[in-house]
């Protein structure tokens, strides 16, 4: 019996071997395997794939020659395969120059007379190419997926094969919606044209760069767009469609726009203020010396008094009165203009000059609590808080009611905070609303806003019936400050 059964066995793998043999010509790999996994036949399509001869091949368990790498455990697959007699899958083998190929292979399981498995048939393919290009697309896919831009592609007639997430949620249409729609779906129908030459120029394969201009969304809202539109070829090289990549720029443009209006208003603020010393300077070297000089006559003509009849010498000293008048004026217009303490000896002094004087002229009583021992601050640090007392305590004479007000400036290590409060009727809310929006409110509160931005500040607004409080924090480069305290003292 045992010698019947080698027998049926020997018969077995020889008509396995004979039949593997017709397939030598395969550029698959064919092998046979006996029932302990060594191997008996090796074709030539093995010798290829592998780099082993058949000599160095047969006889070998195939599984420690190529250090078969399984996707599972070999036992389960075993099983699965002495049931089945067939088992299909991918391993891992590697050649006999030590690189690791990826094969799709099929075992197929040759019997004999008693149902036990004689010989095995197996039959390889490298497919390590198709699955790293596999690999490579699903990567590609995931990106293309995952990208914060939109791409879309298309054919050479504008009609939409490709939509990824980006895009769904840019434009506002779900793949299903786009896909086998024409681009035109989310063209305004002022920009037609511009598609249309967008297309001629992919006919002739040229690409798109970086090409700013306007969509639609479903919605109908339009966006500010850069797209990037390159020609899809096929192997022969023929254009066959479009890639489209596209960027909602709404947001950029937006804050491009506010940049350049913050640019000009911070321009503006400068030539204003510097108008404003120069209309001091003119009024107090020009005006000023005028009325001085004649003065000087008015006062020269006094001297005479005894030959001037009594209406002359009345008219005279009217004169007198109205000219200290005038250079009283002049001073004071002069100051609000721009107060010359301010560059001379810096903040606290222009402040105490410019509190006393608004006191004196609207009878508002207002106390003034200053550091003693801040230093000088940067140019437009120290002129920025002054604008902003000045514009404040404006606006308690003409708005507030208030009989009193107080300025309170305090500095901390890396900033300065400036407080000015009032017991008035408080601000509108409407306008206290405005402010907060962002929106116009009034030429004095946007000044004021737009010279604490340029700081890089901050300003809060607490107003009631009871009163309103200014708060205004703006940051200091210490190291600045010494840099800037180094130079007046040295100039």
């Amino acid at each position: 019996m045992a010698e019947q059964h080698i027998a049926e066995r020997k018969t077995g793998e020889e008509l396995l071997r004979e039949r593997a043999r017709l397939l030598d010509l395969t550029t698959d790999a064919v092998l046979v395997r006996d029932a302990g996994d060594r191997i008996t036949f090796w074709n030539q399509g093995a010798s290829a794939m592998y780099g082993f001869t058949r000599e160095e091949a047969e006889g070998r368990v195939s599984h420690d020659l190529l250090h078969t790498e399984f996707p599972e455990p070999l036992q389960k697959i075993k099983e699965q395969f002495a049931g089945d007699g067939y088992w299909a899958g991918e391993l891992r083998h590697t050649c006999a120059n030590g690189s690791r190929i990826t094969v799709s292979t099929r075992w197929v399981a040759e019997r004999d007379a008693r149902g036990n498995i004689a010989s095995i048939l197996e039959s390889n393919r490298d497919v390590s190419e198709s699955k790293r290009v596999q690999e490579a697309l699903g990567r590609l896919a995931a990106i293309v997926e995952s990208s914060e831009d939109a791409i879309v592609a298309k054919n050479l007639d504008g009609i939409i094969v490709h939509w990824n997430k980006a895009a769904e949620r840019i434009f506002g249409y779900a793949a299903e919606e786009a896909i086998g729609q024409h681009i035109t779906l989310i063209v305004p129908p002022d920009r037609l044209d511009e598609e249309a030459d967008i297309l001629a120029s992919l006919r002739r394969g040229e690409r798109v760069d970086h090409f700013e201009t306007v969509r639609k969304r479903k919605d109908g809202t339009l966006l500010d767009i850069s797209v990037t539109i390159s020609p899809v070829r096929d192997a022969q090289g023929s254009v066959i469609g479009a890639s489209k990549v596209a960027r909602d720029i709404t947001e950029r443009k937006r804050l491009a726009l506010l940049l350049q209006e913050a640019e000009l208003s911070g321009r503006l603020l400068q030539l204003q203020d510097e108008e404003r010393r120069r209309i001091a300077r003119e009024l107090h070297d020009g005006a000023g010396q005028l009325l001085a000089a004649l003065s000087m006559n008015i006062a020269a003509i006094s001297a005479e008094e005894s030959r001037l009849s009594p209406g002359v010498a009345r008219y005279v000293e009217e004169s007198r009165s109205v000219i200290d008048q005038a250079v009283s004026e002049i001073r004071t217009i002069s100051y609000l203009l721009h107060p010359p303490l301010l560059d001379e000896v810096g903040l606290i002094s222009a402040l105490y000059e410019y509190v006393n004087g608004f006191g004196e002229r609207s009878n508002i009583r207002v106390s003034l609590d200053l550091p003693g021992n801040l230093e000088r601050l940067p140019r437009d640090v120290e002129l920025s808080i002054f604008r902003i007392v000045q514009e404040c305590l404006t606006n308690v004479h003409r708005h507030s009611g208030s009989a009193t007000a107080s300025v309170q400036l305090s500095h901390k290590p890396g900033e300065i905070q400036l407080q000015i409060s009032d017991e008035g009727r408080g601000i509108n809310r409407e306008i206290q609303d405005k402010f907060r929006e962002g929106k116009s409110s009034g030429v004095g509160l946007r000044g004021m806003r737009e010279r604490i931005r340029q700081l890089g500040g901050r300003m809060q607004i607490q107003s009631s019936g009871n009163g309103t409080s200014i708060v205004v924090v703006l940051p200091l480069d210490e190291k600045g400050v010494a840099q800037y305290e180094s130079k007046i003292s040295s100039a």
